[in-house]
């Protein structure tokens, strides 16, 4: 399989049998081909159903819990660059980066972050010896993206105005 951002001829295929007549995914079908397309940077590992969920939400702009073909590939443009991103940190091929490349690794995907947020973002993401895993790293730039274009999509200047109601739908849908 290819890692181009546009989709060719044969991943079309691959995207069309795995969706079905209605031409959307859902998160298991997502998983589903991601973990055969990303074998490699697992490393024999799978991606979690929640950041699969994660994933979707990211990409649903019908919020129907699917992604057609151009959500797909929208989304598949985001995944090859992350991917791209977290190879160049992961330099042992292990599988992982160390907490410490964590806030060069996201200001490499392109978000600018403080200090006090790459800490957070490390403690919810990383494992226990203080590395965060290919999945958890997808997992994390996709929160991040999600809740970053929400605040953006809600704000005036550097404040958010959002009902209660539309926090937690924007959070707790991410």
């Amino acid at each position: 399989m290819s890692y181009s951002t546009s989709p060719d001829s044969r991943f079309m295929e691959v995207f069309k049998k795995i969706a079905g007549e209605d031409m959307e995914i859902d998160a298991w079908e997502l998983r589903e081909i991601l973990n055969v397309n990303m074998k490699k940077e697992l490393q024999g590992d799978q991606f979690s159903i929640e950041s699969c969920k994660s994933m979707i939400a990211l990409g649903d702009r019908e919020r129907n819990g699917k992604l057609g073909i151009d959500e797909f590939f929208d989304l598949w443009g985001d995944l090859v660059k992350w991917r791209n991103v977290f190879n160049q940190f992961d330099a042992d091929r292990s599988g992982s980066f160390d907490i410490r490349e964590l806030y060069n690794a996201m200001r490499g995907v392109g978000f600018e972050m403080k200090p006090q947020v790459t800490r957070a973002i490390a403690l919810r993401y990383c494992d226990r010896d203080q590395t965060i895993s290919f999945d958890s790293f997808i997992s994390c730039a996709v929160k991040y993206k999600f809740l970053y274009e929400n605040y953006f999509a809600h704000s005036r200047g550097n404040m958010a105005l959002l009902s209660l109601d539309q926090f937690l739908m924007i959070n707790i849908y991410s």
